[in-house]
């Protein structure tokens, strides 16, 4: 984070928002909310690749990021998925991270 400006590209679809009490925190591109970590290696790998077909496409609900699983959106700022057999939705895509379990 040394060295970026509030409003400097952070990671794919999040800007920079600067600190709070010494603490950083980012803003989502798609929502304009604050997030104090950035989304998964998993999710910012699909927003690239989304990019990589066309520099000005967002991620769209539905749009598949992993197999069996579209992305569902975002809710605060935080991206979630929704699994394509079961319908239900998951904060971080299998594998992606041991928080794996939390749903919703």
């Amino acid at each position: 984070v040394e060295g970026l400006k509030p409003g400097d590209i952070a990671a794919p679809g999040y800007m920079y928002g600067g600190k709070v009490d010494g603490v950083v925190y980012y803003v989502c591109q798609a929502t304009k909310e604050s997030v104090w970590e950035l989304p998964s290696v998993d999710h910012l790998a699909a927003v690239m690749a989304t990019k990589s077909r066309d520099p000005t496409a967002t991620l769209k609900p539905g749009d598949l990021v992993a197999p069996g699983f579209v992305f569902g959106g975002y809710s605060q700022g935080i991206p979630f998925y929704v699994c394509k057999e079961t319908g239900k939705s998951v904060w971080e895509l299998p594998g992606s991270s041991p928080s794996s379990s939390r749903g919703s």
